[in-house]
Order: C-alpha cells, then sequence, then structure tokens
C-alpha cells in the first residue's frame, strides 16, 4: 500500500507539492551549475595531437600524474618502442634499404619472426634495449627512418630510440615527456573537467571516430568553442582513403566536383578567346564578337571567395612504398594527387584530409555561433621537416622561400583561413596559434591566450556581458 493511501487529502497535496519544489530546485541548481561551466570540444584527424593536448590540460591545469599513475604508462610506451621498431625494419625490406652490419640482420630477423602481438614485452630488458640501440644506430635504419614519411611511423619514435638506456633501466617511472610522448589511439568519447577559477572546464575529446559526424555531432551543439588541432607536419604526407570517415568522402567529392566545373569552363573559355583571336568561328558561333567582361566586385561586408587553391587538384605521380601492416601506401610527390577513383587504393594528402574535416566542422548548423580556435600543431616537426622537404614541391602554388618554416608556417594557415572565411558568421570568429602539443610551456602559453577568448564568448552566450 502507498503512503499517498494512508494520508488525508491535504497531507497528500502537500507531499506532492514538496516534492515538486524539490525537483525545481534541484533544476535550478543543475542550470545554475552549468551556467559555470564551459565545455570545448576537441577535433582534428588522427595523430594532430588531441589526446596530447589533453594531457597537458591534466598537467597546468588538473592534478597532474602521481607515481603509481605514471607507471601505468609503462606497458604503452614499451609496446610504442616495439611496434616503432618492427615497423621501420619492414620498411627497410619493402624499401629495398639493407642493413650495413650483418649482425643487425639477423638481429633484425629474430624479432620479426617473433613478431606476435600477444608477445609484446610489457617492460623492455637491458638486453632487448641493447639490441633496439645497435639497431638504431645501423645506417640501414637511419636511412629509413629519413624516408619515414613513405610509411606511418610514431613521431615520438626518435625520443624513445634515443632514450632507451634510461627507459630500460629496473623502477623505471616514465616522465612527463615521456608520457606526453607516449601514443595510443582514441576510442570513444572522453570528457575531462579541471577548474579555472570559478569556472569548471570540460574539455570533450571525439578522437577515433571514423563514423559520420553528422549523426552524433548535435550531442555537442552548445559546447563554448571548438579547439580544432591541425599537424603542419602533414604537408607531404598520405592517408588511405578507406581510413577517412563518410562525411569527410564527401566533402572531398563535393570539393572534386566543383574543381572540375571550374577547369571545365576555363577549357571552354580558353577554347572561344582562342578561336576569337584567330579570327575563326567557334563552336558556338560568336567568332569575332567582342564580348565585354566586367570585374566582378564583392558586396560591403561579404567575405572575400573561396580560393581555387584550397585543395590543388593536379595529378602528379607518386611512388608506392609500405606501412607496418605491409599494405602499400602512397607517398605523393605532390598534395594534390587525386581522389578520382574512390576505391580501395586510393590515398589523399594528410593536410587534405584535415582542411576537409574542418570544412565539414564548420559547416555544420550546430557550431554557426561556436567561436573556432586553430591550432596548427607540430610546428618543431615543421621545422625539422622543412629542411629537407620544400612545400611547393607538394603545394606548387606556394612562392615562398625554401627552408623557411615561417613562411611555411603561414601558407598553411592562409589555407585554412580561406576555408572558414568562406563560412563565417557574424557571431563567431577564428582563433589561430602554432603550437607544440608536447612542449608545457608552450601550451601552458597558448591555452592562456585562448582561455580569455572562451571565457568572454561564453559570458556573451549567457548574456552575462
Amino acid at each position: 500500500m502507498s503512503l499517498s493511501c494512508l494520508l488525508p487529502k491535504s497531507a497528500e497535496k502537500s507531499l506532492a507539492k514538496k516534492i515538486n519544489q524539490q525537483i525545481e530546485q534541484e533544476i535550478k541548481n543543475d542550470k545554475k551549475i552549468a551556467r559555470t561551466q564551459v565545455k570545448l570540444l576537441v577535433l582534428g584527424t588522427s595523430e594532430s595531437g588531441k589526446s596530447t593536448f589533453l594531457k597537458q590540460m591534466r598537467i597546468i591545469h588538473g592534478s597532474g600524474y602521481t607515481d603509481a599513475e605514471k607507471t601505468s604508462f609503462v606497458p604503452l610506451i614499451s609496446k610504442n618502442i616495439q611496434s616503432s621498431m618492427k615497423t621501420l625494419i619492414k620498411s627497410m625490406e619493402y624499401l629495398g634499404i639493407p642493413f650495413v652490419h650483418e649482425e643487425n640482420k639477423k638481429t633484425a630477423e629474430f624479432y620479426i619472426v617473433n613478431d606476435d602481438e600477444e608477445d609484446t614485452m610489457r617492460t623492455i630488458s637491458k638486453n632487448v634495449g641493447a639490441d633496439f640501440t645497435r639497431l638504431w644506430a645501423d645506417p640501414g635504419i637511419q636511412t629509413c627512418y629519413s624516408r619515414r614519411d613513405e610509411f606511418q611511423l610514431s613521431d615520438s619514435t626518435g625520443y624513445f630510440m634515443s632514450n632507451l638506456d634510461r627507459i630500460t633501466e629496473k623502477g623505471y617511472v616514465p616522465s612527463l615527456q615521456d608520457i606526453l610522448r607516449s601514443r595510443m589511439p582514441t576510442s570513444g568519447i572522453r570528457e575531462y573537467q579541471f577548474d579555472i577559477g570559478s569556472f569548471a572546464f570540460g574539455i570533450v575529446d571525439v578522437g577515433g571516430q571514423k563514423s559520420e559526424r553528422r549523426k552524433w555531432i548535435h550531442c555537442f551543439e552548445n559546447v563554448t568553442s571548438i579547439i580544432f588541432l591541425a599537424a603542419l607536419s602533414e604537408y607531404n604526407m598520405t592517408i588511405p582513403l578507406e581510413e577517412v570517415s563518410q562525411d569527410v568522402r564527401a566533402s572531398l567529392r563535393q570539393r572534386q566536383r566543383r574543381q572540375a566545373m571550374r577547369h571545365k569552363d576555363k577549357s571552354a573559355s580558353t577554347s572561344f578567346m582562342s578561336g576569337v583571336s584567330n579570327g575563326h568561328e567557334t563552336a558556338n558561333g560568336y567568332a569575332g564578337h567582342n564580348h565585354s567582361h566586367r570585374k566582378r566586385t564583392r558586396a560591403p561586408g561579404r567575405p572575400p571567395p573561396f580560393v581555387a587553391t584550397d585543395f590543388p587538384q593536379v595529378t602528379t605521380a607518386a611512388t608506392d612504398s609500405h606501412d607496418q601492416n605491409g599494405n602499400t601506401r602512397k607517398h605523393s610527390n605532390d598534395s594534390s594527387q587525386s581522389d578520382s577513383t574512390f576505391g580501395p587504393s586510393s590515398h589523399i594528402n594528410r593536410m587534405k584530409e584535415s582542411r576537409a574535416l574542418f570544412k565539414t566542422i564548420i559547416s555544420s548548423e550546430y557550431f554557426q555561433n561556436t567561436s573556432v580556435i586553430l591550432f596548427l600543431n607540430k610546428k618543431d616537426i615543421l621545422a625539422e621537416k622543412i629542411m629537407s622537404h620544400h612545400i611547393a614541391d607538394h603545394f606548387p602554388e606556394f612562392d615562398g622561400p625554401k627552408h623557411d618554416a615561417e613562411h611555411a608556417r603561414n601558407f598553411i594557415l592562409k589555407k585554412y583561413a580561406d576555408c572558414f572565411e568562406r563560412r563565417r558568421t557574424p557571431k563567431r570568429d577564428l582563433y589561430a596559434h602554432f603550437t607544440c602539443a608536447t612542449d608545457t610551456r608552450n601550451i601552458k602559453y597558448v591555452f592562456a591566450a585562448v582561455k580569455d577568448i572562451i571565457l568572454k564568448n561564453y559570458l556573451i552566450t549567457y548574456n552575462l556581458v
């Protein structure tokens, strides 16, 4: 028998009213808490540095890592090192690069024969560390490493191989830099919360989601700002098309169709003008007719048009290489490798993929009033890579000097900025920063700069200013 059946009618009404007031008060409290929470959505393609950024937020604004938590990264770091070495050994074979020292070849064969995911060591012994150190020092491995743009290899490979002596010490406890350099693909949706002053920040990482984002992106329509990470170092790298999400593929197809139409219109215009200049009748029958071409003007306040060079589409030769799984991987001599055949063997430029995702996100109806913070990450790797890989070899429209990281960074920034300008709305802006996600001082400085922007947008959103 329920309590309400034992109570008089007046008491029953009084109880119901009290319960209703409690519920309304809880809702009111939840709304009050929500108004002090700043939610940031972290997006970007694979390997752009999203997880590293979250680790930095925990180090800078959170509780950091205890010794026990640091030790829990040992198996992951060991797996990263073993995976990187095996990738290098397999890639040497596929690229036709021999070992200089015969004993290293035998050592490498031993580790490849025993390449079993279940047998991956949770820690690296001194003996294995010594073997890997000798392999790493072999000129053949170093030649393969210098060609790492032709296959998938962790950016932290050089760092870990150079620290094997320390990592293989008994009682090894990973440093913060070791943790930042460790790599584990993100799956699912993760949220990390921390406090800055009187505000609670919640950073949501949706990395690793290859499904169509339009199916779940609406869940984040109330985010204060979007932080989009793009790797500057990807300008000469490619990715198999099957690893690209469906919505990004659709964006690429749409872009390709527009480029094809522009190319067709340009060719027709060139053919027509050629007929006029030669005094011959063209297919349209207007030979010799004097056409005036008015210069297009843009209405005041309207954003500049999307530049045609955003996704260059000139087909160039590509060389075959292989990844750690033995799959053929295309290494383009140009960022404009054609995507006309969307088959299993198609590859696209990684920066092209990143910009297509960027366009998909900023075009979403749910983010029309959401500010966008662009972190152009891995500026340290770009500075190293630009010394041997001229950006003009991959983006012919680049007219800056060789070996100049600053000009290269600004060139890449302009490509993202042009993409944003076409989709700018009155209530949102783009804030861009060059970052190195593994550099705590750099991230601390950059986030301090964007924090004020985030809070300002938050206050405007809730009409608090």
